[in-house]
């Protein structure tokens, strides 16, 4: 039992001394000289210990040479889990309507000197899902007494309705921007006035100028 216990001790010995030898400055070619004497020794006096020993070495460095990958690949996955429960406790918070579409568009126009190229820009961008567009259903009322309440324009209203470009770039009154029906094909009671977009998305694309 002893030689056993005596075993695993030079086995750990064999597995650290390099690294505390090395580290102290000891030049690797001295070090594996020392190595080779102390195994002669070790060979000389009980081969059963030193087969031991130098198996116990061995073990340890191949566990050593093993871990550094299983730990890069456990971190990683590890890292990965870790972001994806971060990503589902920080819940994305809702855009609100808090712009005029008649103050947008007079924004872009500041960077954009062609109207009707803003109108279709701003078109776009809502048909894609870019830019999120409130309005409400058009009413027999004027659009500042619209009593309809303000609900998300659908992606797909877009394909058939556009911005009306007098009442959205002319007109004085912020709520008479509205859509209108392409080449007369959509019905107007289901149009939109009083339309309005999320500010800080909006200048997320078109951002302040600079100068």
């Amino acid at each position: 039992m002893g030689w056993i216990i005596r075993a695993i001790a030079s086995g750990f010995v064999a597995f650290a001394a390099p690294r505390i030898a090395i580290a102290a400055g000891m030049p690797i070619d001295i070090w594996v000289a020392a190595m080779g004497e102390w195994l002669g020794a070790s060979v000389s006096r009980d081969e059963a210990l030193w087969g031991v020993t130098l198996a116990i070495g061995l073990a340890l460095f191949g566990i050593e040479s093993w871990r550094h990958p299983v730990q890069r690949l456990w971190g990683a996955l590890i890292g990965t889990v870790r972001s994806e429960a971060h990503k589902e406790d920080s819940p994305t918070v809702p855009l609100t309507p808090d712009w005029p579409m008649k103050e947008l568009c007079q924004h872009v126009l500041n960077n954009i000197d062609d109207s009707e190229q803003v109108i279709r820009e701003i078109e776009t961008k809502a048909r894609l899902g870019d830019l999120a567009c409130w309005g409400r259903r058009h009413s027999a009322l004027s659009a500042s007494d619209n009593p309809n309440p303000l609900r998300p324009i659908q992606q797909e209203h877009w394909d058939e309705y556009s911005l009306d470009y007098l009442r959205c770039v002319m007109h004085e009154d912020l709520a008479e921007c509205c859509t209108e029906p392409r080449d007369n094909r959509g019905d107007h009671a289901q149009s939109f006035q009083d339309l309005q977009v999320n500010r800080q998305q909006s200048l997320s694309i078109w951002p302040e100028r600079s100068d």
